[in-house]
């Protein structure tokens, strides 16, 4: 047999292998596919949103850094830990954020066409606050 056509062959074989970049990356991909169901999953109740955001967050974390375990399980009890300060946090912001919508859609109508733009940085402005409270 040719040398050159082992040496391909080899090479094929570690990439497509457990330990290859293939398998690494779709693996990864499955993980986050399956925190991504259960996100939604458990966001169904609208009270949980907090919760299951920080789980999320831990969760990918610990994916990140290749110490994590069974992912559904993992996903479960980072939720069981930190639900009753994250649900609170939740409630709170939900509360804010319900008197905000209030004042920007019954607002609309006080603010001339011209000025409407300026509740785009108010909304993206509300997301990063939810986004830095809960990571």
């Amino acid at each position: 047999m040719r040398p050159h056509l082992l040496d391909g062959g080899a090479k094929m074989t570690s990439l497509l292998s457990l330990d290859g970049p293939v398998y690494k990356y779709m693996k990864y991909l499955y993980s986050l596919l399956i925190l991504n169901a259960m996100w939604m999953l458990f966001s169904i109740p609208i009270f949980t949103i907090g919760a299951s955001t920080t789980a999320l967050f831990k969760a990918i974390g610990r994916l990140r850094r290749d110490q994590q375990g069974v992912i559904a399980l993992d996903y479960i009890n980072d939720m069981k830990e930190c639900f009753k300060e994250t649900t609170l946090i939740w409630l709170l912001l939900l509360l804010c954020d319900s008197v905000l919508c209030f004042n920007l859609v019954f607002g609309l109508n006080m603010i001339p066409v011209g000025l409407s733009w300026i509740q785009v940085p108010i909304l993206f402005q509300l997301i990063l606050v939810h986004m830095y409270v809960f990571y």
